[in-house]
């Protein structure tokens, strides 16, 4: 079953108004991306305070959380993985954008897969929500108020499994 999540950076401000380019060579720990269509994905230009893209596939912070905090720990790597659109996986050995597992479109009417910009921090609207800013990794389930440090809460929770 899938648990749905967004992924979320709160951008530089030296970043606005640049244009980035996915790079399948910048992903991090020899991970690789299902490729079949990267010609599909375009540019995106920077314009607002937080990049967003919707990850369809183990959203829970024990799925795609760990994998945030091990893999993607840093800006740079994080705003490549967001210039890649919405994925349908970034856990395991293969990031699977949502244009090579479903052949969406990087810009349409109803969107696109591309990030989602906005100048508000993002809201909870699937059943998980990460955020990174000011270094580290945060995350909301749909019924909490706050935003919860990530990495202390796997820590803390790891041995409950």
């Amino acid at each position: 079953m899938a648990t749905r999540s967004t992924i979320s950076l709160k951008v530089s401000e030296s970043d606005k108004g640049k244009v980035f380019h996915f790079d399948e060579n910048k992903l991090p720990n020899n991970l690789t991306c299902a490729n079949e269509c990267i010609d599909k994905v375009g540019d995106v230009k920077i314009k607002n305070d937080y990049l967003t893209i919707y990850h369809h596939w183990s959203g829970y912070p024990e799925g795609v959380g760990e994998t945030l905090v091990k893999k993607f720990n840093d800006y740079d790597t994080i705003l490549n993985l967001l210039c890649g659109g919405d994925s349908f996986s970034i856990n395991g050995e293969q990031i699977i954008q949502y244009c090579a597992w479903r052949g969406e479109e990087w810009d349409d009417s109803y969107g696109g897969v591309q990030p989602k910009q906005s100048d508000t921090e993002p809201l909870v609207v699937y059943e998980y929500a990460y955020l990174f800013k000011d270094g580290k990794w945060y995350f909301k389930k749909y019924d909490y108020q706050e935003w919860i440090d990530l990495e202390k809460y796997l820590e803390t929770n790891k041995d409950e499994e």
